[in-house]
C-alpha cells in the first residue's frame, strides 16, 4: 500500500514546488510594483480563493455549473473587473490619475482605444463619438458574403436580444449604419474593411452577419459558444479596430492613428 502512495506523494511535492498562475501574478506584481503591489496581489488572490470556497460551500458553484446564463454573467462581471484593473494599471504606469477611456470596444474586439487625461475637456471628446464626427476604420475576417457585390451599405435598427447579452436587428427607426467593403477572398475566408457610422453594441458583428459573413471565431454569432467549451486564446475573434481619425475639438488639429496589430490573415 505504501508503495502506491509514493508516486502520489512525489507528484504532490512537485505540484507544490511548481509556481502556479496565482504565484506568477503575485511575483510579477512584486517585481514590477514593489513590495506593496506584491502584497496587494497576494491579498487579492487569497480573497478570490476564499470567495470561491464559500460559493462552493453554499451551492453557488453548482448553480453556475448548471446555468449557462449565470455562468456567462459571472464571466462578464469578471471581464468588467479586469477592464477596471487594466485602467488602474495604466494609471499607475503612466502616472495619469485622470486617465479615462473616451469610447469602448466589445470585449472580444482588438485594436485602438482613445483615452482622455483632462477632465475639463473630456466632454468635448465624448461628443465627437456621440455626434458621429470620428472616422472609425475596422478590419474583419469572416465567411465570404452570400450577397452579391463587394460593397454594402447596411442600415438597420439594433436592439437587445435574448439572452440579454446578445443583440439583434428589429423593425423600427434606423439606429445603426455601416459601410462594408470586401478587400480579398481566399477560398472560404474573406477579409473585409468596415466603417461604422454609428456606435451600437455588436453593430459590425450583426451587419456582417446580415450579408452572411459571420466573423471568424465570434463566440456569440451566429450561435453562442457552448459554456463548457473553454475559450481558445490562440484563435481570437477576427475583428480589429484599425484606425481612428478626427479633428481635435480643442486644438483644431487633424489626428489619425492606425493600430500596428493585424488579423490572422
Amino acid at each position: 500500500m505504501h508503495l502506491d502512495l509514493l508516486p502520489c506523494l512525489a507528484l504532490s511535492v512537485l505540484l507544490i514546488l511548481i509556481p502556479g498562475p496565482d504565484t506568477a501574478v503575485v511575483t510579477k506584481n512584486a517585481l514590477l510594483g514593489g513590495h506593496r503591489s506584491g502584497m496587494l496581489a497576494a491579498v487579492g488572490v487569497s480573497l478570490g480563493l476564499t470567495v470561491w470556497t464559500l460559493a462552493a460551500a453554499l451551492g453557488i458553484a453548482a448553480l453556475l455549473k448548471a446555468s449557462a446564463v449565470a455562468f456567462l454573467v459571472l464571466k462578464l462581471a469578471g471581464a468588467v473587473y479586469l477592464a477596471w484593473i487594466g485602467i488602474q494599471m495604466l494609471r499607475a504606469r503612466t502616472g495619469l490619475d485622470e486617465l479615462v477611456p473616451v469610447h469602448r470596444l466589445d470585449r472580444d474586439t482588438a485594436g485602438l482605444v482613445l483615452f482622455s487625461v483632462r477632465p475639463e475637456t473630456r466632454a468635448r471628446y465624448f461628443a465627437l463619438f456621440r455626434e458621429g464626427r470620428v472616422h472609425k476604420g475596422y478590419e474583419a475576417i469572416g465567411r465570404p458574403s452570400t450577397q452579391p457585390g463587394d460593397r454594402w451599405h447596411i442600415e438597420s435598427r439594433i436592439a437587445q436580444g435574448e439572452p440579454w447579452f446578445t443583440y439583434r436587428e428589429v423593425e423600427g427607426p434606423i439606429n445603426a449604419v455601416s459601410d462594408i467593403t470586401l478587400v480579398e477572398r481566399r477560398q472560404e475566408r474573406a477579409l473585409y474593411r468596415l466603417q461604422p457610422k454609428t456606435g451600437k453594441t455588436h453593430q459590425l458583428r450583426l451587419h456582417l452577419a446580415r450579408i452572411g459573413a459571420h466573423i471568424e471565431n465570434d463566440p456569440l454569432y451566429p450561435s453562442i459558444r457552448p459554456r463548457d467549451e473553454a475559450p481558445d486564446h490562440a484563435r481570437p475573434m477576427q475583428l480589429l479596430a484599425k484606425e481612428l481619425a478626427f479633428d481635435d475639438p480643442v486644438s483644431g488639429r487633424a489626428h489619425r492613428w492606425r493600430s500596428p496589430r493585424s488579423l490572422q490573415w
